[in-house]
């Protein structure tokens, strides 16, 4: 088998009677350090043709630590799905965390005080959501780091701020 020339296209799932969707898994609003506020930013998905959006603003003490809650902006034709980025320390390299949680519940509970990234990302698990590890170059995550993260579902490999 090769992946390259006319064979690489035949074995990619493009070809196949499947639906896809246009979406973003994880960017950020005036709720946390985002330019624009929640209502602004769906509207503009909505109007670029998105079929949905997951608003994933820092789950932090600094900004409140509340999920946001996009409900509201769902239209026929574009969904919003709640989630947010969730942040403990430490890592490796002493830098904090950042774990994308999709399908978080609204009243998913401030982070413990001795909460660490792995069990902060397991009880979002537990709590039904989809675990990602978020640009994890950015802040130098290293691999040993990553295997830390039993329940991850996927890897950010790329982010326009990176």
């Amino acid at each position: 088998m090769t992946f390259c020339g006319e064979k690489a296209v035949q074995i990619l799932p493009f070809n196949q009677a499947w639906s896809f969707f246009k979406g973003n898994m994880h960017t950020h609003t005036t709720h946390s350090d985002g330019a624009y506020p929640v209502e602004r930013v769906c509207a503009a998905y909505h109007e670029k043709g998105y079929d949905f959006l997951v608003i994933t603003d820092h789950f932090m003490p600094r900004f409140g630590s509340r999920v946001t809650d996009t409900r509201p902006y769902r239209r026929p034709g574009f969904t919003t799905i709640i989630g947010a980025e969730l942040h403990a320390p430490s890592t490796e390299l002493g830098e904090t965390w950042h774990i994308k949680a999709i399908g978080l519940p609204l009243d998913f509970a401030a982070r413990g005080h001795d909460e660490t990234g792995p069990a902060i990302a397991r009880r979002a698990f537990d709590a039904g959501a989809f675990i990602g590890i978020v640009h994890p170059s950015w802040y130098g995550l290293t691999a040993a780091d990553a295997d830390a993260i039993d329940c991850a579902h996927a890897v950010e490999i790329y982010n326009h701020g990176s």
